[in-house]
């Protein structure tokens, strides 16, 4: 799970704003800095990594997981 939360924050919070930056130049027909994109995304994605994070330890010591783990077999 350590690996999908960091990839979240690397996935969204990075590529996700480097990828934005052509569009908006394309819409909106200005020049966006990198700077501009990246900590908004970087913020929201660690925040989303670390509630989803959260979510699924609560559901596994529940035990709801364990379910999820059987029928992948």
């Amino acid at each position: 799970m350590p690996a999908a939360l960091v990839g979240e924050v690397f996935g969204t919070g990075i590529l996700g704003a480097l990828l934005c930056i052509p569009i908006v130049r394309y819409i909106l027909g200005k020049e966006a800095a990198i700077f501009f994109f990246i900590p908004p995304f970087a913020i929201s994605s660690v925040a989303g990594a670390a509630l989803g994070g959260v979510v699924v330890m609560a559901l596994a010591r529940v035990g709801v997981t364990r379910g999820f783990q059987k029928s992948e077999r």
